[in-house]
């Protein structure tokens, strides 16, 4: 297994690679759960952060139940206490249509997780309220853990992103045929 500043370095080095201008601040801390990697961006925009998540081969987080919504939140506790919100994946595709406007929800990553998590009232489709944070501290009647929908900046507040990298599938064919090819080898010389 990698260690974590290998694995960090290398992606350092891929971004550096392909012009991309993340700013990791924090991570990769695998999820046990699910054996993903995640990440926390600086500081920056929806849209901005899903172009580095991209970048860094992944999307702003999916997140599929109670469980993962905690881990994101404990895992990131440390890292830009003052920021109001960690942005996800969540986004509405579809703005100023108020009739489904809950239902318009979708995930950049392309998941059809049905979780959802939002605050009291949320969402609300406000100021052009189109993209999604876990909320870090109690606002208004939204308390830590809730999730708000905000405008592409964060409204007047600070967001950070969180990348979520799914790991490439291995492909044990090539080892499987290595292995039976030995073994065969092997049997042949005694």
């Amino acid at each position: 297994m990698k260690s974590a500043s290998f694995v960090f370095a290398l992606v350092a080095l891929l971004l550096l690679a392909t012009g991309t201008e993340a700013s990791v601040i924090g991570g990769p801390f695998m999820n046990p759960a699910n054996g993903h990697d995640y990440y926390m961006l600086g500081a920056e925009s929806w849209t901005n952060s899903e172009a580095d998540a991209i970048g860094m081969g992944g999307h702003l987080a999916t997140v599929r139940s109670a469980t993962e919504n905690a881990w994101i939140l404990n895992t990131f506790a440390g890292y830009g206490t003052s920021t109001y919100g960690l942005w996800i994946g969540l986004t509405d595709p579809t703005p100023k249509d108020s009739q489904a406007y809950p239902a318009d929800f979708v995930w950049s990553s392309g998941e059809l997780s049905g979780y959802r998590h939002w605050g009291s009232g949320e969402p609300n489709n406000g100021h052009d309220d189109f993209y999604t944070v876990i909320v870090r501290r109690v606002y208004n009647l939204l308390v830590v853990g809730d999730w708000n929908d905000v405008d592409n900046n964060g409204e007047s507040f600070t967001a950070y992103g969180i990348v979520e990298v799914v790991p490439e599938p291995v492909n044990c064919l090539p080892l499987a045929l290595l292995t039976a090819v030995c073994f065969r080898r092997s049997k042949q010389s005694r």
